[in-house]
C-alpha cells in the first residue's frame, strides 16, 4: 500500500483483522460460540462505555465489536480527553465504564486512570470500572495497571470472549 492512506485503505485493512481473528479463532473447541458472536443472552442495552484508544484501526474494531453488545460507545484518542470527557459528566449514571489503552499521546492510560481515582474528573468518577487494554503482554503489566488503579485487563487485539468476560464482571447486562 502506498501512502497516504484512503478511508477505503484503513477499511480494507480493518476487515484484513477481522478476518484474519476470525479465522484464528475457528476449532477451538472449548468455545460455546465463534469469538466474533455476541450470545444472545449478552446484551449492554442502554450502557455506556468510554473507549480511550489512540490507534484509529484499534478504534474501528473496538466499536465495532462494542456494537454488537447494543451499548452507547464514545471515543476519545487520548488520557487528556478521557478525563475531560468525564470531567463533562457529573451524572455518573451516564457512564458505565471505561476502556482505557495503556499508551497514548498526551496522556497516557496509567497517568488517566490515576487522575480518574483521585477525583481530577470529578468524584462521582472515583469508582468507575477501568478496564486496561494493551499490546504489552509481558509480566507485570497487569500489576502496573492494577497499581494505577485499573480494575481489570485486556490484551490486545481484544478477544470476544475475553472482553465478554470481563465486561460482564463489571457490567450488569441487560
Amino acid at each position: 500500500m502506498t501512502k497516504p492512506f484512503t478511508v477505503f485503505d484503513i477499511n480494507q485493512i480493518a476487515q484484513m483483522i477481522a478476518e484474519s481473528e476470525e479465522a484464528q479463532s475457528i476449532g477451538h473447541a472449548e468455545m460455546d460460540h465463534a469469538p466474533d458472536e455476541v450470545p444472545e443472552d449478552f446484551k449492554l442495552h442502554g450502557k455506556h462505555l468510554l473507549v480511550a484508544e489512540d490507534n484509529f484501526i484499534n478504534q474501528q474494531v473496538i466499536e465495532g465489536i462494542l456494537e454488537e453488545f447494543e451499548c452507547k460507545i464514545t471515543i476519545v484518542s487520548t488520557g487528556v480527553e478521557a478525563v475531560d470527557t468525564l470531567t463533562g459528566v457529573e451524572d455518573a449514571s451516564l457512564i458505565d465504564l471505561v476502556l482505557m489503552d495503556c499508551q497514548m499521546p498526551e496522556m497516557d492510560g496509567y497517568t488517566a486512570t490515576r487522575l480518574i481515582r483521585a477525583g481530577e474528573a470529578g468524584q462521582q468518577w472515583q469508582k468507575i470500572p477501568v478496564i486496561a487494554m494493551t499490546a504489552n503482554a509481558m509480566v507485570g503489566d497487569r500489576d502496573r495497571c492494577l497499581k494505577a488503579g485499573m480494575n481489570d485487563y485486556l490484551t490486545k487485539p481484544v478477544e470476544m470472549d475475553k472482553l465478554i468476560s470481563v465486561l460482564g464482571s463489571y457490567i450488569k447486562a441487560s
